[in-house]
């Protein structure tokens, strides 16, 4: 056998050799780990019902330091004595307190006897990026995107779920209930982080707003704004989050 015959006939057999070993020490599709299906059936938990916070002698639903969070839960609803708005924003309460100007105080301290006159939360096992999300204009546009989400992931109709939201918002109307008064405003050219329940369903369970499918909190990026989401303008760099059947 030619010098040349034999240098060919090594090549190729290397060459037989690392594919082999790379076949063994690559994990295979199957075997690497899959990106996590949307979960539709997510628990949602309900401090609360409109006819429980409207009975005589009410005082609160649930105490904070009782409700069992994660770091993925999210939620929102207002304070025994709605005193100050309840934001949960991946297992931290955000809690608004109005102060005069509509401005607001923002802290995360849960003290033992703190209260929610209703608190609607969720804890998913992990969230699932959904990608690509076109830009979107209005709290309608968020809800026509829930529901495209929804009905591609195969959930049933009326499927309630949580969810989250990150943008740049043209113009953002938030508010947050107080005594003796709460707080309110308008912000524009903001990056927003948005938190809710998505329920298209006629069950009247989540608090939902008149006419609406989704009940949203938001937090104003860089300010200590924090509160109940009125409506919104265009929003740009969309990136939607929803709940995943494992953790990713």
């Amino acid at each position: 056998m030619s010098r040349s015959i034999t240098q060919s006939v090594f090549a190729r057999l290397a060459l037989m050799t690392a594919i082999s070993v790379a076949s063994c020490t690559s994990p295979s599709a199957v075997e690497q780990a899959a990106d996590p299906v949307m979960s539709c059936d997510t628990p949602i938990m309900v401090f609360g019902t409109r006819a429980s916070i409207k009975a005589p002698g009410f005082t609160q639903s649930v105490k904070l330091s009782d409700v069992p969070i994660s770091d993925t839960t999210v939620g929102y609803g207002p304070s025994a004595g709605y005193r100050d708005e309840l934001t949960l924003m991946d297992g931290v309460f955000h809690i608004a307190t109005p102060e005069s100007g509509d401005m607001v105080s923002l802290s995360h301290d849960v003290s033992p006897e703190k209260g929610a006159a209703f608190l609607v939360a969720s804890s998913p096992a992990g969230w699932k990026a959904v990608q690509p999300v076109a830009d979107l204009a209005g709290l309608e546009g968020i809800e026509s995107l829930l529901t495209d989400t929804a009905e591609a992931a195969g959930c049933p109709a009326g499927a309630a779920f949580p969810f989250k939201l990150t943008g740049t918002a043209s113009q953002a109307s938030w508010s947050a209930v107080g005594k003796p008064t709460g707080a309110k405003g308008d912000a524009e050219d903001v990056a927003v982080e948005i938190v809710g329940i998505y329920a298209p369903g006629p069950e009247d369970t989540y608090f939902l707003p008149d006419g609406r499918t989704l009940h949203a909190h938001a937090h104003i990026v860089g300010t200590q704004i924090t509160g109940h989401l009125g409506q919104i303008g265009a929003l740009s760099d969309v990136a939607l989050y929803v709940p995943a059947a494992h953790q990713p």
